[in-house]
């Protein structure tokens, strides 16, 4: 993709150049963006703002002929039904990664620590179960026999039973 422009209303901002995709472009003032618009042909706006100057920027976008939408700022935009908006919500986004490295974190760590295991919830469990979870004391489990015990709840609660690796500290 071509970046035709970059428009920034901050004083301290325009002018400085930023890398953006071949090369460095300018930043400009805000009062040129539906003349950059025009001139160079841009089919696609991105919106990184603040949520209170999104939907401003957003109508500007639309009158200056863009009919295509990136917005990052958090705030949902209202468009004529003709301009397609694709909302990026980084909250989101960053909350996604963070499962998935969390994931990846309990795999590379599933031997180093104790095994806890969550079960299903209490209600789920049989009178006889019930029981038992409440008889029980806690001990903690060395790694080594960290296997078997996975190994003897899955065959006790089947597949209601969900493992996760942490460490007890």
């Amino acid at each position: 993709f071509a970046v035709m422009g970059i428009f920034d209303s901050h004083p301290d901002l325009v002018g400085q150049r930023l890398s953006a995709g071949d090369g460095a472009t300018q930043v400009r003032p805000m009062a040129d963006l539906e003349s950059v618009v025009a001139r160079e042909g841009a089919h696609i706006g991105v919106i990184a703002t603040p949520a209170a100057a999104a939907q401003d920027v957003c109508d500007r976008l639309v009158s200056a002929g863009i009919r295509s939408i990136l917005n990052f700022a958090p705030v949902v935009l209202t468009t004529p039904e003709d301009v397609e908006v694709r909302k990026v919500d980084l909250a989101v986004e960053l909350q996604i990664l963070a499962f998935h490295e969390q994931r990846r974190l309990d795999d590379a760590l599933a031997d180093r620590f104790p095994l806890i295991v969550c079960l299903p919830s209490f209600a789920e469990l049989s009178s006889p179960d019930r029981l038992a979870v409440i008889r029980k004391t806690l001990e903690p489990v060395s790694p080594d026999t960290a296997r078997e015990l996975r190994d003897r709840i899955a065959a006790r609660f089947g597949t209601a039973a969900r493992l996760r690796r942490a460490s007890l500290h």
